[in-house]
């Protein structure tokens, strides 16, 4: 299956395809097949021959992507690295990204290098410390983490911590700007 879909994606000039699109070129219709297909979307994505962008459509995969492994300087300084060559990426730009992530990302612009997305994460979890604002409400800041991103927790389960309290938190797929 995973070859049948490569020489498909070869033969095509553009591809702009959901997941159903995908299952069609295939002529796949049985339900049991999807998480199977799903894992080799995946594996071709982290090959670099396709993309799935933030709305689930699979792409080829752009020729101003490249994949790299982010890395952190002592100085708290970004760089992504992809054949020996090193990208420096700004505090701004990271996407939620952390060091040794694997992500892809844009070359479109020289010297303006941004993550598009994270491919995999090296850590699965965080450290985050709860804080309180002026307005009495808690909410979560990643502890000894040099760059500034939301972490959300849900209101019930973060009601339960205090002020100062660092608890461990499990990332997984990014939503609305917030990790869950």
């Amino acid at each position: 299956m995973k070859n049948t879909l490569i020489e498909i994606i070869k033969n095509k000039a553009v591809i702009n395809w959901s997941f159903h699109d995908v299952k069609r070129a295939l002529n796949m219709s049985k339900r049991r097949i999807n998480n199977e297909l799903l894992a080799i979307l995946k594996e071709l994505e982290m090959d670099g021959i396709i993309y799935q962008d933030e709305k689930d459509m699979y792409h080829k995969f752009p020729s101003e992507f490249l994949i790299a492994t982010l890395e952190e300087s002592k100085q708290g300084k970004y760089t992504a690295v992809c054949n020996n060559k090193r990208y420096p990426i700004a505090n701004t730009k990271l996407n939620g990204a952390l060091s040794g992530d694997k992500v892809i990302i844009s070359v479109k612009s020289k010297k303006d290098y941004k993550v598009v997305k994270v491919l995999e994460r090296r850590h699965q979890r965080l450290v985050c410390e709860v804080k309180v604002d002026e307005d009495n409400k808690k909410y979560l800041e990643p502890y000894n983490v040099s760059q500034k991103f939301n972490v959300s927790l849900g209101w019930n389960q973060l009601k339960r911590f205090t002020d100062g309290q660092r608890i461990l938190v499990e990332l997984s797929d990014e939503k609305f700007g917030y990790y869950y």
